[in-house]
């Protein structure tokens, strides 16, 4: 499955015990809600776990070049943007 949505201006994170012994990655997305569960697999913890540190890795990535260059969204600025540095044929 292949999900694209964006945040909300009530967006927020945080993990959570969904059930008893169940941590989840909690996003509030406003109004989407996805939780990323523990998977119910042997080693599910190290798996979620590993998950997790990735996830923090490309946001804060993906937060430095929103703050270093911005992004321009197609729908408010459909002006392309040229990043070949030659010449359009």
């Amino acid at each position: 499955m292949t999900m694209a949505c964006y945040p909300g201006p009530s967006c927020w994170a945080e993990h959570q015990q969904v059930m008893p012994g169940v941590p989840a990655l909690v996003l509030f997305l406003d109004p989407i809600v996805l939780e990323v569960q523990l998977p119910p697999v042997p080693g599910g913890s190290q798996l979620l776990a590993r998950f997790c540190r990735e996830l923090s890795r490309a946001a804060a990535g993906l937060a430095d070049v929103l703050e270093h260059d911005g992004a321009r969204h197609r729908l408010i600025d459909p002006t392309p943007q040229d990043t070949s540095g030659g010449e359009s044929r």
